[in-house]
């Protein structure tokens, strides 16, 4: 299964932010595990040291019972700062003195009678309180209670977590943008590398791309430079070496063929003269001058054709792709081994359809038949039938060259395509007929295949069929 692509800059991307994210995260937690519980511990104490000095100031009027002076005090003190309210309880618990509307909340007096402690968490109206106890001269003139804001430590808790998250988004926005300006450095000569490689072509001249960085990037595009170069010379080498490969099977193919090109030069030769002692005994004959002249010019034509269709078998063209007849490759194939096809007893049988065609090089395609066919004919010395069939299928175009000849053993059918292999003597062959049939088949996006049972020899070859784009010979 595929997985979509995802860019190098969204994934530089991602895990930057994760990492401020979780920086940003930590922060928050060490904020509110560490430094908020020591703000409140600090003003707990703060809490403590302004009851302890408000209650200084109402020790005096206390001591000579002025509650008027009590009540102003303690009134001033809850407009000028942090205090939301005060009351003084007496030794017998009774209020003395108080800054409510109407009177002390009774939950409010109860504070504290489980727990001694100086100072006490409220929350008032939504609002978080410190209540705070303070003796007023040791407790003799009773106890001082009042409720001091701590509204200062979550405003600063508040403000911390502002400045926090500010302080996020802005390494967010930079990381991001520093982590996809890092990753345009990165991928654009590895976009460049990329589209290097989905323009070598083997048949066009390589154009290698501009490496400018220094770095391990940088030595990856000399790298692949480098390389698609050498690819380039190899496959020059190669094709050369293709060349030489074919040069030299048809050359053997040649010399194989060559007896037959004597024996259909000679024949006719030998006519000619024939004519020309007749015409010399008789030259007054002007009618049988004319009749010998004409087999003669026969005979010359005969002549003409043989060597022809060997010289054009003979001579080296670049490789073509043009709409070729698959019947005619065949019977050229044929004419140039009839000779040797009738002096060894062998009939052929072709059953192609004249309207099968192909595209190719017809010079390579007559090529690979005259090669099966010479196989053929040293598997049959003893004669035998030499049968080609073509059609067309769905997927491709068969062509079946069959013999009834010794057949191939099983040992050897999957080295048949190896070069030199041969099951000939020394002098009977080079190996290289198959291994060369099999390259000019796969050079025209074909296949090939042996099939043998120990008497007699198929050989399927499957050409791709030409696209409707290419269709040049419906007529």
């Amino acid at each position: 299964m595929n997985r979509a692509r995802v860019p190098l800059a969204y994934k530089f991307s991602g895990w930057v932010a994760l990492v401020v994210i979780a920086f940003g995260a930590t922060h928050l937690i060490v904020l509110r595990g560490l430094v908020e519980p020591r703000l409140r511990a600090v003003e707990e104490l703060r809490s403590v040291e302004i009851g302890r000095s408000f209650a200084a100031t109402l020790i005096e009027p206390l001591l000579v019972d002025d509650f008027l002076e009590v009540d102003r005090r303690m009134e001033l003190a809850l407009r000028q700062s942090d205090i939301r309210y005060a009351f003084i309880v007496a030794q017998d618990g009774r209020v003395l003195s108080h800054t409510f509307d109407e009177g002390v909340p009774e939950a409010l007096l109860h504070v504290g009678e489980d727990d001694q402690g100086p100072s006490h968490p409220l929350s008032i109206g939504g609002a978080r309180v410190r209540d705070v106890a303070v003796p007023l001269a040791r407790g003799h003139l009773g106890r001082l209670r009042l409720g001091v804001g701590e509204e200062s430590v979550a405003r600063s808790m508040q403000d911390s977590v502002k400045i926090l998250g500010l302080m996020v988004l802005v390494f967010l926005v930079i990381a991001i943008t520093g982590a996809v300006a890092y990753a345009a450095s990165l991928t654009r000569p590895l976009v460049a590398i990329i589209q290097t490689f989905d323009r070598f072509r083997l048949d066009r001249r390589f154009e290698p791309h501009e490496v400018i960085r220094q770095d391990e990037i940088g030595a990856v595009g000399r790298s692949v430079n480098e390389t698609l170069r050498r690819l380039e010379v190899s496959h020059a080498e190669l094709s050369v070496a293709q060349g030489q490969l074919l040069d030299a099977e048809k050359l053997a193919s040649i010399g194989v063929l060559a007896s037959g090109v004597a024996h259909d030069v000679n024949n006719p030769l030998a006519g000619i003269r024939n004519c020309l002692t007749r015409i010399e005994a008789a030259p007054e004959r002007l009618d049988q001058t004319l009749a010998y002249v004409k087999l003669m010019r026969e005979a010359t034509e005969h002549i003409e054709s043989v060597v022809r269709g060997l010289l054009d078998f003979a001579r080296r063209r670049p490789q073509r792709s043009d709409p070729v007849t698959l019947a005619a490759v065949i019977e050229r194939a044929s004419r140039l081994c009839s000779y040797r096809l009738s002096s060894s007893f062998i009939k052929v049988h072709v059953r192609v359809p004249p309207a099968l065609w192909a595209l190719g090089d017809e010079d390579r395609l007559t090529q690979v038949f005259v090669n099966l066919f010479l196989n053929s004919l040293d598997a049959m010395q003893d004669g035998g039938r030499l049968e080609v069939v073509g059609e067309e299928l769905d997927e491709e175009i068969r062509l079946e060259v069959r013999d009834t000849g010794t057949g191939i053993a099983p040992e050897h059918l999957r080295l048949v395509f190896e070069p030199f292999f041969s099951t000939k003597g020394p002098s009977e062959g080079t190996g290289l007929g198959l291994p060369v049939t099999k390259m000019i088949v796969e050079e025209h996006g074909g296949r090939i295949s042996v099939e043998s049972s120990g008497a007699g020899t198929i050989v399927r070859i499957g050409l791709p069929k030409p696209t409707s784009g290419s269709d040049q010979m419906t007529e």
